[in-house]
């Protein structure tokens, strides 16, 4: 029974795997300890190739070469500086007018007459003024625009009292067809006083319902006989 125990034990010793550590040293001069399998035969199989265990190549940036299990680690590269381009400003190059002038002259400066309907808008005018006895002529360019119901001038007097001034002297006139002169006379003036003479234009605001007169002209200070 005995010796039917025994074999039965070594059976399991053979069939079991263990892993024996087994030392072993490289020609580099590194230990490594690495781990075999129990090799059929028990401990006369046991024969270990130290080339065969040697460590793998050591990975790319260290070396062995100092010595006996030194380590090199490199330094790091050196981080080229920022580059940082400034835009240059685009010149645009354009050609230069020459003067309408020649040099020397001066141009006139005077606006020509203006045509119906004015420079701006609202527009501005001057009116022409024949002053005669005790009164006034008054003429304008008409505005044919649809908002202009008619218009209406008035003369100021220059010449100031004391204490209230008078009213001033109005004239009005209808709404024409066309881009046709409008005449104005005015009477009941006071002959010897300067007066200043203002056109305006009866518009309407046919959306808000507002009818309102608009200053469009004026003249100069005009004696009247």
């Amino acid at each position: 029974m005995a010796g039917t125990r025994g074999t039965a034990r070594r059976g399991k010793s053979r069939a079991r795997a263990w892993w024996t550590p087994v030392l072993a040293t490289t020609a580099t001069g590194l230990v490594g300890l690495a781990f075999l399998p129990d090799l059929p035969g028990g401990d006369a199989a046991r024969t270990v190739d130290a080339a065969a265990v040697a460590p793998a190549t050591p990975a790319t940036g260290f070396s062995t070469s100092g010595g006996t299990g030194s380590i090199v680690v490199p330094a790091p590269a050196v981080a080229a500086p920022p580059s940082m381009v400034v835009p240059a400003p685009e010149v645009v190059r354009q050609a230069v007018v020459p003067p309408y002038v020649p040099v020397g002259k001066v141009p006139p400066l005077s606006p020509p007459p203006a045509r119906c309907g004015g420079y701006a808008t609202p527009r501005r005018l001057t009116p022409t003024v024949t002053p005669g006895a005790g009164s006034a002529t008054v003429t304008f360019p008409a505005d044919p625009s649809t908002d202009v119901r008619g218009y209406r001038v008035q003369a100021v007097s220059q010449h100031l009292v004391s204490g209230e001034q008078p009213p001033h002297v109005v004239g009005t006139a209808a709404q024409v067809t066309g881009c046709v002169e409008v005449t104005v006379t005015l009477s009941g003036l006071t002959p010897g006083d300067p007066y200043v003479f203002w056109v305006e234009e009866q518009q309407v605001d046919d959306a808000q319902g507002l009818t309102q007169f608009v200053q469009v002209g004026s003249s100069e200070a005009i004696v009247v006989g």
